[in-house]
């Protein structure tokens, strides 16, 4: 409300001002990386705003762009920014963070055992993945272990065996970007 008068005249009008209610956007995903055979991951928010729109770029992401959810098992592995934009009608904020997605690691299949001798067997593996970097070989007796680590190819000859003697082989495979 004000009034103005310059000695001859008076003039009064009144105008409204609406102070709109600030909004945020402070979100995040606790862990911030995931692999893609674990459970959907929920957004974790920093304020309770809670009525924005989701979106990752790059393309890949399983994102539920209503809620927030990350399904990594409808995700391709890679890093994602994960942007959150609300608005209360007159104020906007937007927000990002990233997650990552990385592959399952893949069971080891068909250990095959071939070319024994009384001293020497090729042990050889199928790896159906395509993350694994090398692979921790495992030689068991009833009273040894022999390790090979980092071993980097999908067979290995194991010599300097002895006659008559039960052998366990164990592999597991290393996988890339875990944990």
């Amino acid at each position: 409300y004000y009034t103005f008068d310059n000695g001859w005249c008076s003039h009064t009008d009144s105008a409204t001002v609406y102070l709109a209610p600030e909004v945020s956007a402070g979100f995040s995903y606790a862990p911030d990386t995931v692999l893609t055979d674990e459970g959907v991951v929920s957004v974790v928010f920093d304020t309770p705003d809670t009525d924005g729109v989701f979106s990752a770029f790059p393309e890949g992401l399983g994102l539920d762009t209503e809620n927030g959810d990350i399904d990594p098992s409808a995700s391709l592995p890679g890093t994602y920014t994960v942007s959150y934009v609300v608005s209360n009608g007159w104020c906007d904020d937007s927000a990002a963070t990233s997650i990552t997605v990385l592959d399952t690691c893949v069971e080891i299949g068909d250990l095959i055992l071939d070319n024994v001798t009384e001293s020497e067997a090729n042990v050889s593996w199928n790896y159906p993945g395509t993350n694994a970097e090398s692979f921790d070989v495992y030689l068991y007796t009833s009273s040894d272990t022999s390790v090979t680590l980092d071993h980097p190819d999908t067979f290995i000859v194991f010599s300097g065996l002895t006659e008559a003697t039960d052998y366990t082989v164990r592999v597991v495979s290393r996988c890339t970007g875990l944990l």
